[in-house]
């Protein structure tokens, strides 16, 4: 069971006439495994994703050709307008920029306390050396222990 391409491809040419066989065998096997109310639960949830599958293709093709006829464009990430949390919309390309610009340097710069890196050099082809300052660094403090041991 579960056999890919590659168990199909790997057939010796002795075996082909035998492969009618083998999946006659391996369908009656199934068959035999999920019969009854099973059976026909698989097929109706087979047949529903099927057609859900269809229905989303039909919907997605109908969908490009009203977007194409009607010059609808849309775009993957739209930049205007931008509602600020103050309730101020921003409209022009290169504010909205600059905001998400600001935005990001703000998320990444931290809290600009002290860090291990502020006050230690490590020695990166012997970090280990480092461990005990690591570990014993103040703000480490919160980190629980089985955690710091791990790092």
């Amino acid at each position: 069971m579960g056999n890919g391409p590659h168990y199909w491809r790997l057939q010796e040419r002795a075996a082909y006439g035998q492969l009618a066989n083998k999946l006659r065998n391996m369908v009656k096997m199934l068959k035999m495994k999920s019969h009854g109310r099973q059976r026909s639960h698989d097929r109706i949830q087979m047949q529903n994703a099927s057609a859900q599958r269809e229905e989303a293709v039909a919907a997605g093709k109908i969908g490009h050709t009203i977007r194409a006829i009607t010059g609808q464009v849309q775009q993957s990430y739209d930049l205007h307008p931008l509602t600020l949390p103050t309730g101020d919309q921003l409209m022009d390309p290169i504010q909205i920029h600059d905001v998400h610009v600001q935005d990001w340097k703000e998320w990444l710069g931290g809290t600009q306390g002290d860090t291990f890196f502020d006050h230690y050099t490590i020695d990166w082809t012997r970090p280990q050396k480092s461990w005990i300052q690591f570990r014993d660094f103040p703000p480490h403090a919160a980190i629980p222990e089985p955690l710091l041991q791990q790092i």
